[in-house]
C-alpha cells in the first residue's frame, strides 16, 4: 500500500498529506482530514438499481487574499474515503459554496482554478506513476456524465479499498481571506446489482499539455503573456494507447483565456472541447476588487461520436489561447496566472 501511495503522489506537499495521516475508515460517504459534511439527495438515473446520491462537501479551506500572499494560487491537497463502496459512480458533478451553504464565485472574489481527484489504488493507464484521475474540472465546475445521463450502463467502480485523493487550487482577488467549500455531487449504483443488469466500468484517459507524467498536477505552461496573445500547447510525446474501446465521454479544461482544447488521434481531431465566457451573471469576476470581466463558464463535451481507442493508436491534447479575445485569469494585484490544458478521456475497454 505505502510504495503504491509514493508512487501515485506527484508533489511533496500531496505525500506530506497521506503519510502524516493512517487508514481512513472504508465505509463512511465522508471521511479524512478535510471532511465537512454529507448530504442524502434525490437520485436521477437507473431507479431500479437503488441508485444513492450524496452531496460531500469538503473544507473548509482558508484561502488567503492575493493581494497578501506571495503565491496568488493557493494549493490544498487532502484524501477522503470514496463516497461509496462497491459501487459504480454514474454522475459527478462539483460546486464551490461558502461555510455558511450559499454560492459561492467570483462575484465573491474566490475562484476555484482547479480540482483534480485521483484514485490511489489503481495506476493511470497513461502514466503508471501516477494514480488514477478520476475526474477533474476548473471553475467551469463541469459534470463527468458517465451514464449518459442515465442511457447508457455505465460507470466508474470504487472498491472496498479505495482510497480519494484530491489538490485544489484557489485564487481569492478580494483584500480579505476566504474560506471555501468544495462540494462533490456523487450518484452511484451498487455494484451488487448493477453487475447484473449489465454494467460496465469506466476507465479515465488523462491528457496533459505538460506531459503524461509531468512532476505536478496540472502543470502549468508557459506564462501568460500579453505580448504574445495568441498561442498553442500541444502534449508531445502522444501517448500510444495500450487499450482498445469505445470512448464514452470526453471533457477538456483551460484556463481563463483559453478558447479550447483539442484531442487528437493519429493526427486528427475527434473531439473540440470549447469554452463559453460569461454566461451567468456568477460567471463575472473582480480583477482589483472591481467588476471588469468574464470567467469561463463551461467547456463542451464530446460522446461516443469520438469514436474508439485501438491499440497503438496516438493520443494528444491542443489547448489553443487567445488573450485578445479573452482576458487570461489575473490575481488581485493584476498579474496573470499561467496556463494548463488537460483532458479526460473515458473509455469502456472491449475486455468487458
Amino acid at each position: 500500500m505505502m510504495k503504491k501511495i509514493q508512487a501515485a503522489l506527484w508533489t511533496t506537499a500531496t505525500a506530506l498529506a497521506v503519510s502524516q495521516r493512517g487508514p481512513l475508515p472504508p465505509r463512511l460517504p465522508c471521511s479524512g482530514e478535510s471532511c465537512y459534511s454529507v448530504t442524502s439527495l434525490e437520485p436521477h438515473f437507473f431507479p431500479d438499481l437503488q441508485p444513492e446520491r450524496y452531496k460531500v462537501r469538503y473544507g473548509p479551506f482558508a484561502v488567503p487574499s492575493s493581494f497578501e500572499d506571495r503565491d496568488a494560487e493557493k494549493s490544498f491537497y487532502f484524501r477522503s474515503a470514496p463516497p461509496c463502496i462497491d459501487c459504480y459512480v454514474t454522475n459527478i458533478q462539483i460546486d464551490l459554496e461558502s461555510p455558511n451553504g450559499t454560492y459561492a464565485n467570483t462575484p465573491n472574489g474566490i475562484f476555484l482554478s482547479h480540482l483534480v481527484m485521483m484514485n490511489l489504488e489503481v495506476d493511470s493507464v497513461t502514466c503508471p506513476l501516477m494514480a488514477e484521475p478520476v475526474f477533474a474540472s476548473g471553475n467551469e465546475r463541469a459534470e463527468a456524465d458517465l451514464s449518459l445521463h442515465g442511457t447508457y450502463k455505465a460507470g466508474y467502480y470504487l472498491s472496498h479499498t479505495t482510497l480519494l485523493l484530491f489538490t485544489s487550487e484557489f485564487l481569492n482577488t478580494t483584500p480579505f481571506p476566504s474560506d471555501a467549500i468544495i462540494a462533490i455531487d456523487y450518484e452511484f449504483v451498487p455494484a451488487s446489482l448493477a453487475t447484473d443488469s449489465g454494467f460496465k466500468k469506466v476507465t479515465p484517459v488523462w491528457l496533459d499539455v505538460a506531459g503524461l507524467c509531468s512532476s505536478e498536477i496540472f502543470t502549468a505552461q508557459v506564462p501568460a503573456s500579453r505580448t504574445s496573445p495568441e498561442f498553442s500547447l500541444s502534449m508531445a510525446p502522444a501517448w500510444e494507447a495500450d487499450l482498445s474501446g469505445d470512448i464514452i465521454s470526453v471533457t477538456g479544461h483551460v484556463n481563463d483565456g483559453g478558447e479550447n482544447i483539442e484531442f487528437s488521434r493519429n493526427g486528427t481531431v475527434v473531439c473540440d472541447s470549447r469554452a463559453s465566457y460569461g454566461d451567468t451573471s456568477g460567471d463575472w469576476g473582480y480583477a482589483g476588487y472591481q467588476k471588469t470581466t468574464e470567467h469561463i463558464s463551461s467547456m463542451s463535451t464530446c460522446s461516443f461520436e469520438t469514436g474508439r481507442i485501438e491499440n497503438g493508436d496516438l493520443f494528444s491534447v491542443t489547448a489553443n489561447y487567445n488573450l485578445t479575445k479573452h482576458r487570461g485569469l489575473e490575481d488581485a494585484r493584476g498579474k496573470l496566472s499561467p496556463v494548463r490544458g488537460v483532458g479526460l478521456m473515458y473509455v469502456i475497454k472491449d475486455e468487458q
